[in-house]
C-alpha cells in the first residue's frame, strides 16, 4: 500500500512538472498561431476571393501525398519517447535512423507525384500549377521538419521547439508583406520562405546525430504502432478536403473555396491550445509509462489534460471568427 502510494505521490510530482513545461509550451504556440493567424486575416484581406481559391485548391495535394507516411513518424512519436523511458537508448537510436531513412524516400518518391500532377494541369489556370508546385514543396519541407521536430522530447526541448516556431512565425509574418506588394505571387514565395527557414532551423538544431539507415524491427514497430493515428488524420483530412471538393464542383467553385477560407481558420484556431497540450505531454506521458506501467495514473492525467483544454476552444474560435469579421471584407 505504501509502494502505490509513494508512486502516486511521485506521479502527481511529474504531472505537476509538466504541467509548468506545458502551459509555457501551450504559451508559445498560442503567440505562435496567434501572430500567424492576424498575418494569414491580413493575407485575405488583400486577395482575391479566387487567389485564396486557386491555392486552397493546389494544397489538395496532400491527398495524393499523405500515403506515403503510412504512421512511420506517428509512430516514432510513440516508440523513440517510450524506448528512452525504458533506457533502451540503441533500439531508440535505431528508430531514428529508420525515421530519416524512411522520411527521405518518401521525399523522393513525392517529387515524381507532384511532377505529375504538374504535368496533367499543365493547361489549366498558371495559378492553379504555381500553386501545386508551392504546395507540394511545403509538403516536403514540413515532413522533412516533422522528423526532426520529433526528436526534441525533454522539457528545455520542447521550449526550444515553442521559440523555433514562434521565431520563424515572426519572420512569416514580416513577410506578409510580399502578399500586400505582389499578390498571389508574394503568398507563394512566403509559404515557402517559411518551410524553408523551419526544416534549416530544425536541422541545425537536431539534439541527436542521425545517419539514414533502415532497420527491419525498427520500420515494422513504428508502422505497428503509427498506422492507427495515421489513418484516423487521414480520413480526417479527407472530409476536410471534401469540403473544398464540393465547392469546386459548383458554379464559380474556386471563389467559393476562396470565401471558405476564413471559416478554416477559425476551425484552426480552436485547436491550438489543445494540439499544442497534445504535442507536449503525450511523448512525456508515454516516456513516463515506459518506466513504471501503470495505466490507471496514465489514464487519469490524460482526462485531466483534455478537461482543461477542452474549454479553451470555444472562446479561440469564437475571437478569431469576430477578428475576422472585422479585418477582411467580404
Amino acid at each position: 500500500m505504501n509502494s502505490i502510494l509513494s508512486k502516486v505521490r511521485e506521479w502527481l510530482q511529474l504531472a505537476k512538472q509538466q504541467r509548468g513545461g506545458g502551459l509555457r509550451y501551450a504559451g508559445l504556440m498560442s503567440a505562435n498561431h496567434l501572430l500567424n493567424g492576424v498575418s494569414g486575416v491580413l493575407a485575405m484581406r488583400w486577395l482575391e476571393p479566387v487567389a485564396l481559391g486557386w491555392w486552397n485548391s493546389a494544397q489538395m495535394v496532400s491527398i495524393a501525398l499523405d500515403p506515403f507516411r503510412i504512421g512511420v513518424l506517428n509512430g516514432m512519436n510513440r516508440e523513440y519517447p517510450f524506448l528512452l523511458g525504458v533506457g533502451e537508448r540503441e533500439r531508440a537510436h535505431r528508430i531514428l535512423e529508420t525515421g530519416l531513412a524512411h522520411t527521405l524516400v518518401t521525399l523522393v518518391f513525392c517529387q515524381f507525384v507532384i511532377a505529375s500532377g504538374v504535368y496533367l494541369l499543365r493547361d489549366s489556370d498558371p495559378r492553379l500549377v504555381a500553386g501545386l508546385i508551392a504546395a507540394g514543396a511545403i509538403w516536403s519541407l514540413g515532413y522533412y521538419t516533422q522528423f526532426f521536430r520529433s526528436m526534441l522530447r525533454t522539457s528545455d526541448q520542447f521550449n526550444l521547439t515553442g521559440k523555433i516556431e514562434l521565431f520563424a512565425t515572426a519572420v512569416d509574418a514580416t513577410a506578409v508583406i510580399l502578399v500586400w506588394r505582389f499578390g498571389y505571387a508574394g503568398l507563394l514565395v512566403r509559404a515557402i520562405a517559411t518551410a524553408v527557414l523551419l526544416a534549416v532551423i530544425y536541422r541545425l538544431f537536431q539534439p541527436v546525430s542521425v545517419k539514414p539507415r533502415f532497420h527491419w524491427d525498427a520500420f515494422r514497430s513504428m508502422v505497428l504502432f503509427g498506422r492507427n493515428t495515421y489513418i484516423i488524420n487521414y480520413i480526417m483530412m479527407i472530409g476536410a478536403n471534401a469540403e473544398r471538393l464540393l465547392l469546386l464542383s459548383a458554379p464559380e467553385g474556386v471563389r467559393l473555396v476562396g470565401l471558405y477560407m476564413p471559416a478554416v481558420v477559425c476551425g484552426a484556431f480552436m485547436q491550438v491550445v489543445p494540439g499544442a497540450m497534445h504535442n507536449y505531454f503525450y511523448p512525456r506521458l508515454v516516456q513516463e509509462y515506459g518506466r513504471d506501467r501503470n495505466v490507471g495514473v496514465l489514464a487519469r492525467a490524460i482526462f485531466h489534460q483534455i478537461k482543461r483544454t477542452s474549454a479553451l476552444m470555444l472562446p479561440l474560435g469564437v475571437g478569431t471568427a469576430l477578428g475576422i469579421m472585422l479585418v477582411v471584407e467580404f
